[in-house]
């Protein structure tokens, strides 16, 4: 779980031994903490990697050590101490007012607290998140909504998957977050950026999704010989 401070920058990961974004995410004590704390709490669509570029940036650090054969935390710790793309600060320096320690030599002047221009560096990142954002959307378009019984094509998430799942539209979550079900019965939530309205009908399965089997007349003549498979027989 990757918890961060986005007046800083500042990120921690904290490993978890079950389930992401599972019910220790949707459970009456995580409600009743945002209640007391008085915060909106909202859970993303799996797979919607733009909901948080935080987590992303994290997620590939780690990739990056691993790949490599670095440690992660000392990839974590050069992150923290190294000033941020037109700042003056690091992401430790505004969250603590002061230099962390690192494997590079430095004097102890250095590692003294000094309190920042907390003004300039809130001008600088609200600069900094609206010209990312000017970016992003010379290019955004707005999608159109989906409703309850419209047919739709899923995005696949599994690396090396081509095939876009057909569902159906169950019901809206949020402004971009819908719930699809499959013909088979499994339920998905999904962005609206990874779905796509199709006209087809909403019961029918595809032929690939039917198992192939051979007539049973082939099998029983050709069992116990080595042969070379024909294209399979559907039933």
């Amino acid at each position: 779980m990757i918890t961060v401070d986005y007046r800083s920058n500042f990120w921690e990961i904290d490993r978890l031994t079950t389930t992401i974004n599972g019910p220790q995410f949707v459970s009456s004590e995580i409600r009743k903490f945002a209640n007391d704390w008085d915060f909106e709490y909202r859970t993303s669509s799996p797979g919607n990697s733009k909901a948080n570029g935080k987590v992303e940036t994290a997620k590939n650090l780690l990739r990056k050590a691993l790949s490599a054969g670095t440690d992660p935390y000392i990839a974590i710790l050069d992150y923290r101490n190294t000033p941020t793309q037109g700042m003056e600060s690091s992401p430790a320096q505004r969250l603590m007012n002061r230099r962390t320690r690192t494997l590079l030599p430095t004097t102890k002047t250095l590692l003294q607290p000094r309190a920042l221009q907390s003004e300039q560096d809130i001008q600088q990142l609200n600069k900094r998140q609206f010209q990312q954002s000017r970016y992003y959307n010379q290019h955004a378009r707005d999608l159109s909504t989906l409703k309850e019984g419209d047919v739709v094509r899923m995005k696949p998430f599994q690396l090396g998957s081509k095939e876009w799942k057909k569902g159906t539209i169950t019901s809206r979550l949020e402004e971009r977050s819908y719930m699809v079900q499959t013909p088979y019965g499994d339920t998905y939530r999904r962005n609206r950026y990874y779905l796509r309205k199709t006209k087809e009908n909403p019961d029918h399965k595809e032929a690939s999704d039917i198992t192939p089997c051979r007539s049973p007349r082939i099998s029983q003549h050709l069992r116990g010989r080595s042969y070379r498979p024909l294209l399979p027989l559907l039933t």
